[in-house]
């Protein structure tokens, strides 16, 4: 005698996508200067330094008097990849020494800058998603952990360039700054800014792509670039697969920086709302076979905005420029006078279909009790005497309580009975009277 069992996958209806993803770009850049003053034999001269209007930390204080830059070989070589000189610390400001790698006795500072002094300008150039940007050196540790993503562009081998604007935030990141200490024609220390016409992106993203996914490695799962694990945020990462060194990120996501809305859909047979979320994120790819296709495209789903049961949201539709759903929130309708929901047909398992009845539903609907949803359930045990079981000379069954909302042919009603149930269930067998066979009822 089959009953029905709605064991549901544990995650169909739970927290889909509490987060998407947001691509660190890590776009970093460095704006110090340093206006080393030499005295006989090419050594440093602190009197004359102090005389030159520099105090240590490159602090030149409300006016200041312009200084030229200094051959960078008069100091020692400190960096492998790049031309850089090791600068005495005194003579290199906190905030950008604690920019710079550490060298013996000083912070290691790109020979550009030192030869410059106040003259020194970075050459402008056009960084990730062509915003304005500035040549700064890979020996800046910085720029040196993103190689990969910064473009070289215009600059010179040793140098790449560094956005004007961190385009996460729209603040400046220095790159296009003159250094702290040029003087202006009043003799006051320049004003120091983004660069005027720098812009941070838009969001969402409309132009050249801010990663290029080609420069990354591509993942197994189709669409996916192994993004290096610097460049995805912790919180990110165990919702993402990982790859070597890294994790599998959306190609689109990498194109535009983070600041993409996927495609609007509808999740419930032409109900509700959703985005279209790549199977490739594996919370998405672990219920794939509960959710919808709808208008998404090859290899994606449609992610519900909210909890059908529940009107909760999933955050599926509230991430990076997503500016939320357009409509209120969808939960499944009521049936069964209250005690059921009205389900997509295509969620419940296909075995089970014939036990559940449409009732008022929708057509393309059927009428699953409220507890059946949840995949943790378990009937309460129970006993009862059917009329089918006494005519056999049977003894009293045990079961569980299964609501009255399924469906009973005759021979059920026959062989099953209230019991101890409450009046809105029956008890069902855990055995089939007469084969002894198990009924998979729920919490048997």
């Amino acid at each position: 005698m089959p009953l029905v069992a709605m064991h549901a996958h544990p995650n169909t209806f739970g927290p889909l996508v509490s987060r998407l993803l947001v691509i660190v770009t890590a776009l970093w850049s460095v704006a110090c200067v340093v206006q080393p003053v030499a005295g006989e034999n090419g050594e440093l001269d602190p009197q004359s330094a102090a005389d030159a209007g520099m105090r240590p930390g490159g602090d030149a204080g409300a006016r200041c008097t312009p200084k030229g830059g200094i051959d960078p070989a008069l100091f020692p070589r400190c960096c492998m990849v790049g031309r850089a000189r090791c600068i005495p610390r005194p003579l290199v400001g906190g905030e950008d020494g604690a920019r710079l790698e550490a060298c013996a006795g000083g912070y290691c500072v790109p020979e550009p800058i030192i030869r410059g002094g106040d003259s020194y300008r970075p050459t402008r150039c056009q960084s990730v998603g062509n915003i304005p940007g500035a040549c700064v050196s890979v020996c800046v540790p910085q720029v040196q952990m993103s190689l990969d993503i910064l473009p070289r562009g215009t600059c010179a081998e040793d140098e790449r360039c560094s956005p004007c604007v961190d385009p996460r935030t729209g603040q400046p990141t220095g790159a296009c700054e003159p250094p702290s200490s040029a003087c202006g024609s009043d003799g006051r220390p320049v004003q120091r800014d983004a660069g005027g016409d720098a812009a941070p992106l838009t969001c969402p993203h409309v132009g050249p792509p801010v990663l290029d996914p080609a420069a990354f490695p591509a993942c197994p799962c189709s669409g996916t670039r192994c993004l290096p694990a610097a460049l995805v945020e912790p919180g990110q990462r165990t919702m993402l697969a990982a790859c070597d060194g890294g994790f599998c990120v959306p190609e689109d996501f990498v194109r535009t920086g983070g600041r993409f809305v996927p495609p609007t859909c509808q999740p419930f047979s032409g109900q509700g709302e959703g985005r279209c979320l790549s199977n490739c994120i594996p919370m998405v790819r672990d219920q794939s076979s509960q959710l919808e296709r709808g208008s998404c495209g090859e290899g994606q789903s449609c992610v519900p905005c909210w909890d059908p049961r529940t009107g909760m949201s999933t955050g599926a539709c509230n991430q990076s420029c997503d500016r939320g759903p357009s409509i209120p929130p969808y939960t499944f309708g009521s049936c069964c006078g209250g005690r059921a929901k009205c389900i997509p047909t295509r969620l419940v398992p296909e075995g089970q279909r014939a036990q559940i009845e449409q009732k008022d539903c929708a057509s393309s609907f059927l009428c699953v009790p409220t507890e059946n949803i949840d995949p943790g359930f378990r009937g309460p045990a129970c006993s009862a005497s059917a009329l089918l079981g006494s005519l056999l000379g049977g003894r009293p069954y045990q079961g569980v309580c299964v609501s009255t909302c399924v469906k009973r042919d005759f021979f059920t009603r026959l062989g099953t009975a209230q019991g101890n149930c409450p009046s809105t269930h029956f008890c069902a067998p855990c055995r089939h009277p007469l084969t002894g066979a198990a009924t998979g009822a729920p919490g048997c």
